[in-house]
């Protein structure tokens, strides 16, 4: 897995710093091990294996495929 961090903020809630990232992961399986509770809504996954794209909805705490709103499963 290689990050790109783009932005941080701590949650004051949490108090837990949470990242607005770029992931790049190499597969499916791989993508399925990212926790969503480091990362900030709108946070991006790429899949390389199949080329696929995810953003974060974290309200829901889920991965959404940018392409047809689908969930990482």
């Amino acid at each position: 897995m290689y990050k790109r961090i783009k932005d941080s903020y701590l949650d004051n809630k949490s108090k837990k710093t949470r990242e607005y990232a770029e992931i790049y992961v190499d597969d499916k399986a791989e993508a399925l091990s990212v926790s969503t509770d480091d990362y900030i809504q709108g946070s991006k996954m790429y899949i390389i294996e199949s080329a696929e794209l995810y953003i974060l909805h974290a309200s829901k705490g889920i991965w959404c495929s940018a392409d047809d709103g689908h969930a990482l499963a």
